[in-house]
């Protein structure tokens, strides 16, 4: 990641925990024609994930993405090497430096972690939790722990299908003790995105989608999500937040199940 090219200017942080079961707002103020509009480069976006990324252990498997099931860590008793396949990436800008913005504007960015303040219109996607209905998702006969997030853009004076959204990770998952690295690209693709009126969103499902072995099983994600002028290559605003997923075993009625540490800035 880039250091900051200028000083920001407009920020707003906001800190939230997925159990506190309501969404987050942050609003920035205007800012001038003499301020600058930037304050990092979009992060490297290669077409696939280097495989030693993608390692895991028997019997289960790893989501990063609701609309990218194929990235996933799978096993067998010689241990494994994962796949990645990026479907419908949309725009991935390749290494921008930051551009002049245009006179859009990223007015809020709120996480909906809860049914409260829930956006409707996300398509069904097979083997992934409804993406409409956010909250802690846990199934004691898959083995499956995700969290069901939207963060959503509020936008003016720019129309949604001229800003784009990047996101990246930063973490390790698997066997307790036996955790492999997960870093790099993490999309989001096209199906997870939501474009309504004045607003983009988007929706994921980090965490175990199935497990039927290798535990206790730990998933711990620091996540980048960038929303940018795809004319201008301006970041218009980032999130960063982490998830923390510890299932003790298939049946676990009570594993660890969270999104902290949410913090945005508006430029």
């Amino acid at each position: 990641m880039a250091s900051m090219a200028a000083k920001v200017a407009v920020t707003a942080k906001s800190a939230s925990q997925a159990d506190k079961g309501r969404s987050k707002a942050i609003t920035g103020k205007e800012r001038t024609h003499s301020e600058p509009g930037y304050g990092w480069a979009l992060p490297d976006h290669p077409e696939s994930i280097p495989s030693e990324h993608e390692k895991g252990g028997a019997g289960f498997q790893l989501q990063d993405d609701a609309a990218q099931g194929a990235e996933q860590a799978t096993g067998s008793d010689t241990g494994a090497t994962g796949q990645t396949n990026q479907q419908g990436g949309g725009q991935q800008p390749q290494q921008q430096t930051g551009g002049v913005p245009r006179a859009g504007k990223v007015t809020a960015v709120t996480l909906i972690d809860s049914p409260t303040g829930a956006l409707s219109g996300f398509p069904s996607i097979a083997n992934v939790p409804d993406l409409n209905k956010p909250g802690p998702f846990n199934d004691t006969k898959t083995g499956a722990c995700q969290i069901v997030q939207q963060i959503r853009f509020d936008l003016t004076g720019i129309p949604n299908n001229e800003v784009d959204l990047l996101r990246t990770k930063d973490g390790v998952a698997g066997p307790v003790g036996q955790e492999q690295p997960r870093k790099g690209p993490d999309g989001p693709s096209d199906p997870t995105k939501l474009r309504q009126n004045s607003l983009i969103a988007v929706a994921d499902t980090p965490g175990i989608s199935r497990a039927t072995s290798g535990f206790p099983l730990r998933y711990a994600m620091n996540f980048q999500l960038f929303a940018f002028d795809i004319v201008s290559h301006a970041i218009m605003a980032k999130a960063t937040y982490k998830v923390n997923i510890l299932k003790q075993s298939v049946g676990d009625t009570k594993p660890v199940n969270e999104l902290v540490n949410f913090q945005s800035t508006i430029l």
